[in-house]
């Protein structure tokens, strides 16, 4: 392919790698909803005309249950006595065990909707089914970051009725309680609205609807103060107390005791103040349930507890663990409403007070509801896959959906009702099973068949190629400047978030002015042709406010290290090449043929590449970054903002290296493209392997971790190509060799 230009290969190389790169996300990420299925709930057996689902966003079960030392009166007590209350006198409890990634978006749908997916902050990725959309009405009250998901997807818009706080109330630098006592006022000011408003009081006193208060306060305060902090405590405080508040005004204006109430979490909360992996402190959530429908607490067969619950002030009763998406159908079946099309849980048959002909009944409706997503995903991948192989545990003479089905109602009708019960579960467990196994079917050969036509083609592209002043003071003086300003603003900044007055206006606009001046003003310089060493510096200082504005540990010492590197690397790499051609008596001259200490340039290259994504925190997962640097230029949640400036800081040891690389190219006298085909060589051979390390289940710094680390391989031709030419830009009008300037002169 010698005939093709490198424009040529450059353009080929990057549609087939974009093209290579969206694959993966049609190969393991495609949703696993399907539609169309009948829908199934209990019939003949409602406990309750109205439900409380109450979730403390970003709640620990263990700050919860556990008591802490009061250090005034040096006596154990707990910080949600009204919650405790409940645990040992009226309701069943456990631990609702989230999937990763253990986000707010994923939690609310697996605790609302009923399946885990998604992971993305998008409204409607794509619609699904929940609780609110199978209500007769639902009143939602909290954030706008996940209330809209839910209102927006439904079938009827108005079944949903939303109430929200503004956006900038989410500040991380203030009060966090103010976030939930906003939810706590505004469903008290609902009901008292409703005794002189006729059409809210009708709409109150019906039957199969729900009451949805999302508190993010507690998720606020561990992200700023951490979960062991007196503000996430006090926090648990506030919630306890509203929560005892909103039961005691529901029950005075009904007085029918038809109120089911649920308590649970979407995720916890790390020591460090982060979530999204898959570490206990961000699994384990808590759930409280009570009302009428649900068991007492057993006090007598105290089970399910562990060493991480031996010590909780409520280890004297039975502790009944769950998974999260089991909490949807278990709300399904207290308001009796079709449990939702998608649901994958499993009803907790524990936390129910029934006799056993209703739990057996409830089983296997549970188990109708996911067979019949079995069905229609089995006749969906019949219909549309070139070689369909169907789920063998299924699709047998003694193991089928109708066996199953004939074997559980022949059970109830003959009063085996326990023996119905495990019937309905291991149908259940097959037919998720199932499901599973249709979303990963042809996945294999489809990854086969990619990485045999790449390992083809792959390197067809470079086959047969040829791959071989005055230091400006004012300039300088201009960027200390800044630096020592950005130093001040910084610190005043912190000193304000610290005390908690949040971030001054004045310290913000200083801050966003310092970051565009110091970006800005230094092009002009760059245009003019000096020598490289002072345009390195200037490129140097030009990105160092960054570093000290959004650094908050050692990362303004990882750019000052990574920058002294790679000059010193620009160095040795040419001291070495003259000092080869000194002992091979060789010239050293323009457009050389590939030396073999290139494929160690490159090398070093990728080294510098990962050390660039990774020195500052893991760009597969946000959460691995902390946001209190964000704080300095913007204390309002607001994710994709936040995520886009962490990445801009992210990108920063990019550019330094690309200057860096262009000077070693010019000083080791190489062909443009030479470093250019090594690396693509190498980082075809990188990505082949990263696509069958893809993952699509687990949290989002494994699923992260996966996706990057392919994309990075996959995006190394962009990269350089990108690089390339920021470097021409940078340091394409530079004197390279000191001979240079001296002709300069002369």
């Amino acid at each position: 392919m010698s005939h093709f230009s490198q424009k040529n290969i450059l353009i080929i190389g990057i549609l087939f790698h974009l093209i290579y790169l969206r694959s993966i996300f049609d190969i393991y990420f495609t949703s696993p909803l399907v539609h169309g299925m009948q829908q199934f709930k209990v019939e003949n057996h409602v406990p309750a005309k109205r439900l409380f689902l109450i979730v403390g966003d970003g709640l620990r079960a263990d700050k919860l249950f556990e008591s802490h030392l009061n250090t005034e009166t040096n006596t154990y007590e707990t910080f949600a006595p009204f919650l405790h209350s409940i645990v040992l006198n009226k309701g069943c409890f456990g631990i609702s065990h989230t999937r990763v990634p253990t986000e707010s978006r994923p939690g609310h749908v697996a605790i609302i909707a009923g399946f885990y997916e998604d992971v993305s902050w998008k409204t409607n990725p794509v619609n699904f089914d929940s609780i609110f959309n199978q209500s007769r009405h639902t009143w939602s009250f909290g954030s706008p970051d996940i209330l809209p998901m839910f209102a927006y997807g439904t079938s009827n818009i108005s079944r949903v009725e939303t109430f929200m706080y503004e956006k900038k109330m989410e500040d991380f630098s203030k009060d966090s309680t103010v976030l939930d006592t906003w939810v706590f006022d505004k469903i008290t000011e609902l009901f008292k609205n409703s005794t002189f408003n006729k059409t809210t009081k009708k709409a109150l006193s019906q039957d199969k609807i729900v009451f949805f208060l999302h508190l993010l306060g507690l998720d606020t305060a561990g992200h700023s103060y951490r979960p062991y902090s007196k503000e996430y405590l006090n926090n648990i405080k506030v919630v306890d107390t509203g929560i005892k508040k909103i039961v005691e005004l529901v029950e005075n204006y009904y007085n029918d005791d038809k109120t089911a109430w649920i308590f649970t979490s979407d995720h916890g909360m790390s020591d460090l103040g982060s979530h999204g992996d898959g570490h206990p402190d961000n699994t384990r959530t808590p759930l409280i349930v009570w009302g009428p429908g649900i068991n007492k607490p057993d006090k007598l067969n105290v089970t399910g507890h562990d060493k991480f619950s031996e010590n909780w002030a409520v280890n004297v009763v039975k502790r009944i663990d769950v998974l999260q998406a089991d909490i949807a159908p278990l709300m399904a079946y207290l308001i009796g409403l079709n449990f939702p099309v998608n649901s994958v849980g499993q009803l907790p048959l524990d936390y129910l007070s029934c006799p056993p002909n209703i739990k057996s009944q409830i089983a296997f409706t549970n188990a109708l509801e996911i067979a019949e997503q079995y069905k229609m995903k089995h006749k969906l991948k019949s219909s549309t896959k070139i070689i369909f192989k169907p789920f063998k545990h299924l699709n047998n003479k003694t193991h089928n959906l109708d066996i199953y089905n004939n074997k559980i109602r022949t059970l109830i009708d003959n009063h085996e009702y326990n023996q119905a019960i495990q019937l309905s579960k291991e149908m259940i467990e097959l037919c998720l099973a199932g499901l599973n196994y249709f979303q990963t079917l042809m996945g294999g050969l489809i990854i086969l068949l990619s990485g045999i036509i790449y390992l083809i083609f792959g390197d067809s592209l470079i086959k047969n190629q040829e791959i071989v002043s005055k230091m400006p003071k004012n300039m300088i003086s201009f960027q200390l400047g800044l630096l020592i300003l950005s130093m001040i603003v910084t610190h005043l900044s912190v000193l304000s978030l610290r005390t908690k007055k949040g971030l001054p206006l004045g310290n913000q606009v200083v801050g966003w002015l310092i970051l565009a001046l110091s970006l800005l003003i230094p092009l002009i310089t760059l245009k003019k042709k000096t020598y490289y060493v002072h345009k390195l510096f200037i490129i140097f200082l030009m990105f160092s406010p960054i570093f000290i504005i959004l650094s908050i540990s050692y990362e303004g010492l990882f750019y000052i290290c990574f920058f002294g590197i790679l000059v010193l690397w620009v160095e040795i790499e040419y001291k070495v090449r003259l000092k080869t051609a000194q002992d091979k008596n060789t010239k050293f001259e323009k457009n050389q043929k590939l030396f073999s200490e290139n494929l160690r340039i490159a090398l070093f290259y990728l080294f510098f590449i990962q050390e660039a994504f990774f020195g500052t925190g893991n760009i597969a997962s946000i959460s691995s970054f902390s946001l209190d640097s964000i704080y300095r230029l913007i204390v309002i949640f607001n994710p994709f903002f936040q995520a886009a400036i962490l990445l801009f800081k992210l990108l920063v040891p990019f550019i330094i290296m690309s200057a860096n690389l262009g000077i070693l190219n010019r000083k080791l006298k190489n062909p443009p493209s030479t470093l250019f085909m090594v690396i693509l060589t190498i980082s075809d051979i990188l990505t082949l392997n990263f696509f069958y390390l893809v993952k699509n289940e687990g949290s989002w710094f494994e699923i992260g971790s996966t996706i990057s680390t392919f994309c990075i391989g996959n995006f190394l031709i962009i990269y350089i190509i990108i690089l390339e030419k920021i470097s021409d830009f940078l340091i394409g009008n530079s004197y390279i060799f000191a001979k240079e300037l001296e002709l300069k002169k002369n």
